[in-house]
């Protein structure tokens, strides 16, 4: 398996136990796949995530409308370049095509069924399982990392696979930095030996 080597002046994604975090500008190695940890298709997916406070989802719950505006202000966002393998950059597809399908079907059956004679409670009611069934397949399928939070200098994310995590270095003490601060990186190379488990 070809290791990980970025360019001396790039910033360098690490990792501290299950947590990937990534600066701002930085490219995440594209040997294996971030989900699996086999080997990546070379065709990395341009992907860009978004984070806001969590407190921010009790707006949601008093005024949809306001949550939506005020997320759309102040969220962070990053963009990066992730590597699938062909399995899951093909189910990947899969899955949003079946969303969107499921969502197409939803258009069709509220003007179809009451046209064919279906009650109309009984055609929305379909209308909106066929809807909320293709938001949840197309959710699945676009996941692939989790961002646990988002600034100016970095993100970090969960859901990467050990063998792609493995091939990084290690962040010192990353859960203990300041918001805003870049975690500082281990002084060992990437696949080196890690340091010792934290003590609990």
């Amino acid at each position: 398996m070809a290791s990980y080597a970025p360019a001396p002046s790039a910033p360098v994604a690490c990792c501290d136990g299950d947590k990937l975090i990534v600066p701002q500008g930085a490219l995440l190695p594209t040997n294996v796949c971030i989900k699996c940890g086999a080997p990546a298709n070379g065709k990395p997916l341009k992907k860009t995530y978004y984070w806001h406070p969590q407190w921010l989802y009790i707006l949601a719950l008093l005024w949809l409308i306001v949550y939506v505006i005020v997320a759309a202000i102040i969220r962070k966002q990053q963009t990066l370049y992730v590597p699938l393998c062909e399995e899951h950059a093909s189910r990947r597809k899969r899955m949003i095509l079946i969303g969107w399908g499921l969502f197409l079907g939803a258009l069709i059956a509220v003007f179809v069924l009451p046209a064919a004679g279906v009650d109309v409670g009984i055609a929305v009611l379909l209308m909106l399982a066929l809807i909320i069934a293709g938001a949840i397949a197309g959710i699945v399928g676009a996941k692939l990392i989790r961002p646990t939070f988002i600034d100016i200098n970095y993100g970090s994310y969960f859901g990467a696979n050990r063998i792609f995590l493995d091939q990084l270095p290690r962040a010192v003490n990353a859960a203990a930095i300041s918001p805003g601060a870049i975690p500082p990186m281990a002084n060992f190379p990437p696949g080196g030996t890690p340091p010792p488990p934290k003590v609990m």
